[in-house]
C-alpha cells in the first residue's frame, strides 16, 4: 500500500493588518504630475481657441465689407404703373433722350424699339452722374427707395426734375420727370413764367379772327393749357390764312401731371402756309412730327417738354 500522501490545496493568505484592500494606494500628485495635466489642457484648448479666433476674425472681415460697399440696394419690383411708362416713354420722348430709371423699367424699354433713346439704369454706376446727365428720370418707388442707398447722384437728379407724365400718385407714385438741372428757385420762376406767357397767347389766339377752333380746343386755350410752341405755330398760320382747329388732344398721363397740350390737328385754307410756317420756327420751336391725311387735316406733335421756351427765337 502507497503511503504518499498527494499535496493538499495551497495555504490561504494570511491577511494582514495594514492591508484592508488590493487596491493600490492612492499617491499625491506631485508638481510633475500637475504640470502634465495642464500641458494635455493647453493641447486641449488650443485648437478651440483657434477656431474661436478664425471665427472672430471672419465675422470681422464680413462686416468690414458690408460696411465699406453699403447696405444692400433693394431690387427693382415688376410694376404695371412702371410699365407703363416704359411703353410712354418708347412712344414719345425724342431721339438723343437720356433716360435713368430702376433695372425693372429699363429692362421693359430694352423690350421695345428705343435704340434713339440713351438708357441708364439705376444699377449702373453712372446712375451717380448727377442731373446735368439725364434729360429724363423715371421717378417709382423702387428708384426713390434705392437712391437712398447709393451716391447723391441720383437723390439729386429726382430733386431736380418735373413730372410730365404720371401713372399712379401717392406714395407709390410712378412718374416721367423732366431733369431741369437749375436752382430750385430758377426753376419755379421758369414754369410760373411759362403759365403766364400760356394764359396770354390763348386769350390772343382766341381773339384772332382767322383762328376757327372747335369747341374742345376753344377750351384749351381759355385755360391756357397749350404748349407755346403749337401756340407760336399757330400766331404764324394765322398770319397768312384762316386756319381750322379741330383739335388739341392731351394724353391722360400728361393731364395728369399737370402738363399742357402739345398736339395740333388743324386744317388750313392754304397747305403751302403750314410748310412755310413750320421752316420758319427755330430749333426749339420745331415739332417732333407732322403727319397730314388725304382729307388735308395735319396732326402736329411737339416733344414732351417743361417751359421748353420762353419767347420766338
Amino acid at each position: 500500500m502507497d503511503t504518499t500522501q498527494e499535496p493538499g490545496p495551497p495555504p490561504l493568505p494570511t491577511a494582514r493588518a495594514d492591508r484592508v484592500f488590493d487596491s493600490p494606494p492612492v499617491r499625491s500628485r506631485s508638481v510633475a504630475d500637475t504640470e502634465d495635466l495642464r500641458s494635455m489642457g493647453a493641447r486641449w484648448l488650443l485648437p478651440v481657441v483657434l477656431v474661436a479666433a478664425g471665427v472672430v476674425m471672419v465675422t470681422a472681415v464680413v462686416v468690414i465689407l458690408k460696411t465699406r460697399r453699403g447696405p444692400t440696394v433693394p431690387p427693382a419690383v415688376p410694376d404695371a404703373a412702371a410699365a407703363q411708362s416704359a411703353m410712354w416713354i418708347a412712344a414719345n420722348l425724342p431721339a438723343g433722350s437720356r433716360v435713368l430709371s430702376d433695372d425693372f423699367v429699363n429692362r421693359e424699354l430694352r423690350k421695345l424699339d428705343v435704340s434713339r433713346l440713351r438708357l441708364t439704369s439705376d444699377l449702373d454706376p453712372a446712375a451717380n452722374a448727377g442731373p446735368a446727365n439725364f434729360d429724363y428720370i423715371v421717378s417709382t418707388p423702387s428708384l426713390r427707395t434705392a437712391s437712398q442707398f447709393g451716391g447723391r447722384g441720383t437723390k439729386d437728379t429726382l430733386a431736380a426734375s418735373v413730372p410730365i407724365a404720371l401713372f399712379r400718385a401717392g406714395a407709390q407714385r410712378v412718374a416721367v420727370e423732366q431733369v431741369l438741372p437749375v436752382a430750385a428757385d430758377q426753376r419755379s420762376a421758369r414754369i410760373e413764367a411759362d403759365r403766364n406767357a400760356r394764359a396770354q397767347a390763348g386769350i390772343g389766339l382766341l381773339d384772332n379772327a382767322r383762328i376757327h377752333p372747335d369747341g374742345q380746343s376753344a377750351s384749351v386755350l381759355s385755360q391756357g393749357a397749350l404748349d407755346l410752341r403749337p401756340a407760336t405755330l399757330l400766331a404764324l398760320l394765322a398770319d397768312t390764312t384762316d386756319v381750322r382747329v379741330l383739335g388739341m388732344p392731351l394724353g391722360t398721363p400728361e393731364k395728369a401731371a399737370g402738363m399742357p397740350s402739345r398736339t395740333l390737328r388743324l386744317e388750313p385754307v392754304r397747305r403751302v402756309s403750314l410748310a412755310s410756317a413750320i421752316e420758319s420756327l427755330a430749333g426749339p420751336y420745331m415739332p417732333q412730327s407732322v403727319t397730314t391725311a388725304a382729307s388735308g387735316v395735319s396732326t402736329i406733335v411737339w416733344s414732351p417738354a417743361v417751359a421748353p421756351v420762353q419767347s420766338v427765337q
